[in-house]
């Protein structure tokens, strides 16, 4: 717990000091906290509740045992190609994904959320439970990052290669094929078009909140390939924790906002509205199998969309605050859309990770510890 609170202190105060304009040479500050993600990242024992699963597939691909077909191909690769370098160790094959997906992150943050945010955007990396995710979920986060490098050339009409991308995704984790279905929905619903159809999906998925869609997939069971048909019969599908509603209040909230500025945020940048689409993806999934495991591992792919749209929430309350400046004697907009989007993800991260230990992250021991 002390580690990842030592993350979030220092997110929130080079964040908080570069916006008071007292933090000089950003980039560095800011490849440092990365690195720092990196190393807690990198150097983890036991930590995430499959880190003994990916230890045994390790040995598996290592000894040759057709166990270690149960994963994709791309994954086997790079365990097999770990396993000849000089000095191979399973703990070399968590410091390689670590360095993929941390660094990968800070280079999406770099490249995508403006400067003065880059901090607000890793906190949000942290505080929305991204970042203990992919300590849990190695391959799925891999082809995470594969897929978000690819969505430039998505906006880039360059479908070709985001398909590739998505492709190359697939290797790490078959999921990621659920791209290539948001790469249609974007077509679909981009720059404004059809956005009453939206507003209906959104408006049916705050209904499927009550009605339970489980039930259906057992109709398509036939479509679901071997190797995952054990899903249907596990606590992973069939138990469903109710209180995960709650959960849902400020993505929607979020979502409401987003579209309400859909317009001004596209004109900021078109990129964004990309991410408001996978924003939108990602509250409709949560909101149809809120609390249902299994089936919310396939908005993880769209969730990273929060670290881009905050940050340009932020912008937009600092500029809806200079028009109405009579607001400064009740407290400041911004202010308070800063402290409640701050505070709900810490308080996110108090309740999901240091206490209810999601992703089994906690406690956390480094591979040093093994050592002595």
């Amino acid at each position: 717990m002390i580690i990842y609170s030592i993350l979030i202190f220092f997110c929130l105060l080079f964040y908080f000091l570069e916006r008071k304009g007292k933090l000089k040479k950003t980039n560095i500050f800011f490849w440092a906290l990365i690195t720092g993600i990196f190393l807690v990242s990198a150097f983890r024992y036991d930590v995430g509740q499959d880190y003994q699963h990916w230890t045994d597939v390790y040995e598996w691909i290592k000894e040759g045992l057709p166990a270690g077909n149960y994963v994709e191909i791309g994954y086997r690769f790079l365990n097999a190609f770990i396993q000849i370098l000089p000095f191979s160790h399973v703990y070399l094959l968590f410091i390689v994904t670590s360095a993929f997906i941390i660094f990968g992150f800070g280079y999406l943050i770099y490249k995508n959320v403006d400067k003065k945010y880059w901090f607000l955007a890793v906190f949000i990396f942290i505080g929305s439970g991204i970042f203990f995710a992919s300590l849990n979920l190695v391959r799925q986060y891999v082809a995470v990052v594969i897929t978000t490098l690819g969505i430039p050339f998505l906006l880039k009409k360059k479908y070709a290669i985001f398909i590739l991308f998505t492709l190359l995704a697939t290797l790490f984790h078959t999921s990621a094929l659920i791209m290539i279905a948001f790469m249609i929905f974007y077509l679909l619903f981009k720059e404004q078009k059809h956005h009453k159809a939206l507003i209906v999906i959104y408006a049916l998925s705050i209904l499927f909140m009550i009605v339970d869609l489980r039930q259906i997939i057992g109709w398509f069971q036939f479509m679901i390939p071997e190797r995952w048909r054990w899903y249907l019969q596990s606590e992973f599908l069939t138990d469903r924790n109710y209180s995960a509603i709650v959960k849902q209040l400020v993505p929607n909230a979020i979502l409401i906002f987003v579209l309400w500025k859909r317009k001004e945020m596209i004109e900021k940048n078109k990129i964004n509205d990309i991410f408001i689409l996978m924003l939108f993806v990602n509250v409709v999934i949560t909101n149809c199998f809120y609390g249902v495991l299994v089936l919310l591992r396939l908005s993880y792919f769209f969730d990273v969309s929060l670290i881009f749209i905050v940050p340009v929430i932020f912008e937009l309350l600092e500029q809806y605050d200079k028009k109405i400046e009579k607001l400064g004697k009740l407290g400041s907009l911004e202010k308070l859309g800063k402290l409640s989007i701050i505070g709900y993800y810490i308080l996110l991260t108090v309740v999901t990770i240091f206490i209810m230990n999601g992703h089994g992250v906690m406690p956390y021991q480094t591979i040093f510890s093994t050592m002595l």
